[in-house]
């Protein structure tokens, strides 16, 4: 709690109240980066100092996890498990939340574009994602939502 409060009183002492960004590939003449994986990670962080727990590359290449671009997100189940979509490799993957060990992943027929739904119904768990096909041009568009049970 400590630690939010010092950021907060920085950024209301420097009255820089909202965040912009933009940010921009740079490619090869083979059509890749020029800059070398990861290029996205999911990371836990312990709130109370703000000190790294662990860091994953989020995102698979050739059935490697090696940190891709993302535009979806991460939610946390009740029994801490993450769940975290919107790479441009189209998978869903879950996590031990503890650790960061991937449990199980999923290839969707398009990128996830937001956080996985976390809801109960009946005395069950129910995961729900959407998935639209994220930013890129070449990425398959669609209108798909996805429902998986957990156990």
């Amino acid at each position: 709690k400590k630690l939010f409060v010092k950021w907060d009183e920085k950024i209301k002492k420097d009255k820089y109240i909202y965040y912009e960004s933009d940010w921009e590939e740079f490619f090869a003449k083979d059509g890749k980066l020029i800059s070398k994986p990861p290029w996205g990670s999911i990371i836990s962080i312990k709130i109370s100092d703000g000190s790294i727990n662990w860091k994953k590359p989020f995102g698979y290449q050739d059935e490697t996890e090696i940190g891709l671009f993302n535009s979806g997100g991460a939610s946390i189940t009740s029994s801490n498990l993450l769940v975290a979509t919107g790479t441009t490799d189209n998978f869903i993957i879950i996590k031990d939340s503890s650790n960061g060990q991937t449990l199980w992943k999923f290839k969707m027929d398009a990128e996830g574009t937001a956080p996985p739904l976390i809801y109960n119904y009946q005395g069950k768990t129910f995961l729900a994602i959407l998935a639209t096909g994220g930013l890129y041009p070449n990425s398959n568009k669609a209108s798909l939502l996805y429902i998986f049970g957990i156990k």
